[in-house]
């Protein structure tokens, strides 16, 4: 088996937060398509709600550990500098995909 170093495992875990915000989306967005359907189920509302709910949290702690992940890796007074191999850089780049894809276009088009 491979050992796997922090920075690795950290990655792995921001990602596996976006898949399940990408996951909550795909929800959302069937739930909203059978609220279409049926307006007045009132257990389709609730679960809207919750899943709204469960998407700012998710895409809260992801802001978060992207953050820390940005800190950690582009600290200025860090002695030993931090070797990005290919592995964490096709991560990131990927990252950057996701990102855009993730992102609230409806509140950036009506602004």
């Amino acid at each position: 088996m491979k050992n796997y170093s922090f920075l690795q495992i950290y990655i792995l875990l921001i990602v596996l937060i976006k898949i399940y915000f990408l996951f909550l989306v795909f929800h959302s967005l069937l739930i909203k398509h059978l609220l279409k359907k049926n307006p007045d189920n009132v257990n389709y509302k609730t679960l809207s709600e919750k899943i709204k709910g469960r998407k700012d949290k998710v895409e809260f702690i992801f802001t978060i550990f992207m953050a820390c992940l940005l800190i950690y890796l582009f600290n200025p007074n860090r002695k030993n500098h931090l070797f990005i191999d290919d592995h964490i850089k096709l991560i990131l780049y990927f990252f950057g995909f996701l990102l855009i894809i993730t992102a609230d276009w409806g509140s950036f088009i009506h602004f």
